[in-house]
């Protein structure tokens, strides 16, 4: 038997609305071009860096940029009518070929966007369990019994 994507839900339905699903999913798809343009920002400038703190400083302002930049994002997609209909604005923008491509796929039902939401969603999961991991392994080899390795290994290393 063949799970559709509405079959397998994975319980978003219950607690994020389809709205806020469609403006997590356009919203990760403009943060694709949004990096893209802060990455290649990042790297027309840094050769002008000349210091150390200098590529430091501008290296942290590019990730401050990439963090913000999804929540903008969101929250714009968000104010500008609870979910913004992208086939709908793109329509009143070119005219008769979004028309054609409205007609056949509605982007309130397109499971592609759920999907993309759902994957993210995993995603961030399966890294934060990694991130979790990590830290519970660096704490405990703080707790195990370890030696104090000797002068002669300590100094050849």
């Amino acid at each position: 038997m063949i799970l559709s994507s509405l079959d397998l839900d994975l319980g978003f339905a219950d607690w994020l609305s389809p709205d806020v699903i469609q403006t997590l999913g356009w919203t990760l798809i403009h943060f694709l071009w949004q990096g893209l343009a802060l990455a290649l920002l990042f790297q027309a400038i840094v050769p002008f860096c000349r210091t150390a703190s200098g590529r430091y400083n501008l290296a942290f302002a590019t990730l401050a940029a990439m963090a913000v930049a999804p929540v903008a994002t969101f929250l714009t997609l968000n104010t500008l009518g609870g979910g913004i209909d992208p086939a709908q604005m793109s329509t009143a923008i070119t005219g008769d070929v979004m028309d054609a491509i409205a007609a056949d796929e509605s982007p309130s039902a397109s499971p592609w966007l759920h999907w993309l939401v759902v994957v993210w969603f995993a995603g961030v999961a399966a890294l934060s369990l990694r991130v979790a991991g990590g830290w519970y392994l660096a704490h405990s080899l703080r707790h195990r019994e370890t030696s104090a390795l000797s002068p002669r290994l300590n100094a050849r290393f």
